[in-house]
Formats: structure tokens, C-alpha cells, sequence
């Protein structure tokens, strides 16, 4: 409302009132109207209220995240596997079924990814329900130490001290960081010819440095210029060529024996009550170094130990499994005898001290190669989480079928999704897990490097 020259301009402050509703109209199709805001938006993961076809329909057109968390595969990879259905006859079509192919697929895939009957979905978000990113391998990994040259500039006197091996001018920091990109240490002024090891021993010496230790059993990342230490993880040094390479040219890929959850009536409960208390069946299988499974046996119960499964289908001739060629051989670990086609590592490490440290290193490069099949293991249940129960109430043969089926997605998924988010992460963090795997083989002896 407005007063020009000592009246009331009624008139004036309507004009204005309609002038800010057009505004604020105007103001709404622009932010509203997806013709005239061409802002892209972010799209909307979980936005369903549909069921059946519909949903099927909706999925396949729908987030391309979506899918891949609810059946972990993108939607080419999943008509592949339709098309694989119908053209091999795994999948037939009754007059009286209304469930087609596509949406049969969708509900065994969602069951198995999800660990759910089919009337209750889980669609949690992945990367909250398995982080596995860092997980085992850099659990008590608190951040990463290293050092970086930053510019310099200083008198003539001084500066031969300052030129680092570039040939220019400079000063060494020393700085640790989090997994939030934070710096939590910095230490500045150090001259550019200085180590890095240098540096970060004299801070460990200085008791006014500031530097602050990680807590018992954690450390920080550190690359190989440094020590290795309790508090500081380094890299192997002078390591030519791959693992697998140096200690492994006719190993073939690894066997072993894993639990996956179980059912069973009261009358055979017993047998498969495994030696943590739970319900599983004993699963034998072989992988080769593409993380592809080469044969699974499954039907064992959970108290079975793993060289009796293995003794039983050598000796059974419709096992159907396949023996490496002449020279070659599978990786073991100590639950299987030591044959010429299997090979276990040493058991005890009695003798001299250098053949005490031989069998050491041995052991441990012999776990580094043979925990490829541990690294198939975790993504299978990683991909489906039915596998680690507590599976339903199917019957002994449907559970079996169930496992085998997982196994069969396993090697699709390997074979035709090679951006796939799980291998991906075991590709990325496999030499490290394997370092580790082969560090928890050290009992007793310092191994001495008698390559």
C-alpha cells in the first residue's frame, strides 16, 4: 500500500499485488516447466508401485543403477541370459502360465541377490549393505603417510641443500591424511635432498614433533621408500613379475571347501550342523585365475570335512571331475593331503633355522596363489547373499539346485559383464589381500628371503 501526496493509492497497490503473483507464476514455470529449465535432474533409483510384468517392464526401462543393484546385471547381460533360456530350452512356456521368461528370470535373480522369498524384496542400497570397497583387506587401515616436494627459495649459502633430484629447488613435507582426504600431520621444512625416510624417522625421534602414532593394530599406508613396520605398512620390495608368475607357472588355479547355509529336516539336523553350530552344506570346488568356478560339487552336509568330499569324488566315476594335465596341479591348503595333482602346503616347520625359513616362504607364497579361490568365494556371496543364509525351507534338491544356479550366474556374469562392481574390487585389491592372506601363514621364524 502506497500513499502519494497524503492519500491512500488503493489503485497502485492492487497493480503491485497482480505484478507479484505474475512474477511468482512466471517464476514457477521456469523452475518447474522440464520445457523451459533444461537443468538436468538427478533421476530417482527407487520409484516403483507396481508389481508383476508392470515392474519387470518398469525395471528394464527404468534406472540403469536400479537393476544392477537388484539382479547385478545391466539390462543387456539380463536379455542376454532370457535369450540364452529360451534358445537352449532351460525355459518353456505353458498355455496356462502367465509368468513370463523375463519376469521369471527377475524374480529367481532378485531371490538370489537379495537373500528373499518372493513376496518380500529386499532393495537396500549395496554399497550399504556390503561396503566392500577397503573390506577386510584395509580394515585397520587408518589413512596414508607419504612425502611431496613442495616449491623453494632460499640463499645461496643454503642452497645445495634445497636442490632435490629433479635439480630444482624445493622442500620435503611430510604429511599424513585420512580416507576423507583431511590432513591430520603435516611437517614442513626439511630440505628437497632430504629422504623420506629420513624425515619420518627424525619425527619419530622428536618428542615435540607432534606426530601422533595410530592405535595398537592400526597403521597408515606408506609406499616403499619407507620401513616396514607394525605402525606403517610398505609394499614388497624386488618382486619381479607377477606372483603367480614366480611361484605358481603350473598351478592351474586352487581348490577348496566352503559352507553355504542349509535347511534340513529334525531327522538329518545333526549332519549338517557344521563346527560353528549353524545348518550348511559343504560345497567342493575349483576355480581357475579368472575367478571362473571349473567344477562345484555341492549336496555334502555341513559336518563332512573337505578331504573326505574331495577322496569321495576322486573315487566316484560320475563325479564328473576333470584331473589338471600331466605336470600341473591345484593349490590346497592343509585340510587335503599332499598329492602330486593337489598341492597342500607344509604342515609344521621343524628343522634348521634355513629350513624352517624356506618352509616358511614357502607357505606363504603358496597362500598368496591359493587364496584366489577364497577371493571366488566372497564375490559369489557377495552377488547373492542366499547363499549365507539363512536360506528358506526348500527342499535338500532345491537347495541344491539353488547353489549350482549361483555358480552358473557367477561364471555369465565374468564372461560378459567385464565392468562388473565386485571383480572390479578384487582385481583392485587382490594383491594386497594377498599379501595379507600370505603374511598370516608367519608363525614362529622371521622368513628369510632365499629367492
Amino acid at each position: 500500500m502506497h500513499i502519494q501526496g497524503g492519500y491512500l493509492d488503493d489503485e497502485r497497490d492492487d497493480i503491485d499485488l497482480d505484478n507479484i503473483l505474475m512474477a511468482v507464476v512466471l517464476l514457477g514455470f521456469i523452475f518447474f516447466d522440464p520445457f523451459i529449465n533444461l537443468v538436468p535432474r538427478r533421476r530417482r533409483v527407487r520409484d516403483s508401485s507396481l508389481s508383476g510384468r508392470d515392474y519387470v517392464l518398469e525395471l528394464i526401462n527404468g534406472h540403469r543403477d536400479r537393476i544392477i543393484e537388484n539382479m547385478r546385471m545391466d539390462v543387456p547381460l539380463f536379455l542376454h541370459l532370457c535369450d540364452l533360456l529360451v534358445e537352449r530350452d532351460y525355459w518353456h512356456a505353458y498355455p496356462s502360465q502367465r509368468v513370463g521368461v523375463h519376469e521369471s528370470v527377475v524374480l529367481t535373480l532378485m531371490c538370489l541377490s537379495h537373500d528373499e522369498r518372493l513376496r518380500n524384496f529386499d532393495d537396500t542400497y549395496p554399497r550399504i549393505m556390503h561396503n566392500g570397497q577397503f573390506w577386510p583387506w584395509f580394515k585397520d587401515c587408518v589413512g596414508a603417510l607419504e612425502g611431496t616436494h613442495v616449491s623453494a627459495w632460499c640463499t645461496t649459502e643454503i642452497r645445495e641443500r634445497y636442490i632435490n633430484r629433479h635439480g630444482g629447488l624445493s622442500q620435503n613435507m611430510l604429511a599424513t591424511c585420512n580416507y576423507d582426504m583431511r590432513f591430520v600431520y603435516a611437517r614442513v621444512g626439511w630440505e628437497g635432498s632430504a629422504h623420506d625416510g629420513r624425515i619420518l624417522q627424525n619425527t619419530l625421534l622428536d618428542p615435540n614433533s607432534g606426530f601422533s602414532m595410530p592405535q595398537l593394530g592400526k597403521y597408515y599406508a606408506v609406499d616403499a621408500a619407507y620401513t616396514n613396520m607394525s605402525e606403517f605398512m610398505a609394499p614388497f620390495r624386488g618382486t619381479r613379475g607377477t606372483q603367480y608368475e614366480r611361484a605358481a607357472k603350473d598351478c592351474v588355479g586352487a581348490l577348496e571347501g566352503t559352507h553355504v547355509s542349509a535347511w534340513c529336516t529334525t531327522e538329518i539336523r545333526e549332519r549338517y550342523i557344521n563346527r560353528h553350530g549353524g545348518l550348511s552344506q559343504n560345497m567342493l570346488a575349483t576355480c581357475n585365475y579368472d575367478m571362473r568356478f571349473v567344477y562345484a560339487r555341492v549336496g555334502w552336509e555341513g559336518s563332512a570335512h573337505d578331504g573326505r568330499i574331495l577322496q569321495n569324488t576322486l573315487l566316484d566315476p560320475n563325479s564328473g571331475f576333470s584331473m589338471p594335465q600331466l605336470g600341473k596341479y591345484y593349490a590346497v591348503d592343509a585340510a587335503y593331503t599332499n598329492m602330486s595333482e593337489f598341492m597342500a602346503p607344509f604342515r609344521g616347520t621343524r628343522g634348521t633355522q634355513y629350513e624352517r625359513a624356506a618352509k616358511v616362504l614357502f607357505n606363504r607364497r603358496h597362500a598368496s596363489f591359493r587364496n584366489i579361490i577364497e577371493r571366488t568365494f566372497g564375490v559369489l556371496k557377495r552377488h547373492f547373499p542366499t547363499l549365507r543364509g539363512p536360506i528358506q525351507n526348500y527342499l535338500i534338491a532345491i537347495q541344491n539346485n539353488i547353489v549350482l544356479a549361483c555358480c552358473t550366474l557367477h561364471n555369465f556374469i565374468r564372461d560378459h559383464s567385464p565392468n562388473d562392481l565386485y571383480f572390479n574390487e578384487e582385481a583392485t585389491f587382490g594383491d594386497f589381500a594377498d599379501a595379507q592372506v600370505a603374511g598370516n601363514q608367519v608363525q614362529g621364524v622371521q622368513p628369510i628371503d632365499m629367492s
